[in-house]
């Protein structure tokens, strides 16, 4: 009985131990890798701008610029289906391929839902 105990307590103890090792292992390794591509971005920066890129492109904004809110309205409006609806994802995809930050489209359909323009129905957008 008391040996069961032990070993139960034993086994418990060393997979936490375990579990906590490789946690902050796993942990460190992915802040040592992000640190690494967060130079690789710098570097990658000062390239572009050395070569003539538009800086305002590359500067990250903590809001949606009022005319991104017009732009997914309107890309919102031309791909809407029959019923009203157009992907979320869609618009998304659309916008960082044309070099938006996900974070600022994610912020414009946020206001147009708190305007009323469209509504969230799972992935859809369903345009009122």
């Amino acid at each position: 009985m008391w040996s069961e105990i032990v070993s139960i307590a034993v086994g418990l103890v060393l997979g936490l131990l375990t579990g906590f090792f490789f946690e902050r292992r796993a942990t460190r390794s992915a802040n040592d890798q992000n640190a690494v591509l967060r130079d690789q971005i710098a570097a990658l920066r000062t390239v572009v701008l050395s070569l003539g890129g538009d800086p305002d492109r590359l500067a990250a904004t903590s809001a949606p610029a009022v005319d991104l809110i017009g732009a997914v309205r309107e890309r919102a409006l031309a791909t809407q289906d029959a019923s009203g609806r157009v992907r979320s994802q869609s618009i998304v995809a659309y916008f960082i391929d044309h070099g938006s930050p996900a974070a600022d489209i994610d912020e414009a359909v946020e206001q147009l839902l708190a305007e009323g323009f469209m509504t969230r129905e799972g992935r859809w957008l369903q345009i009122r």
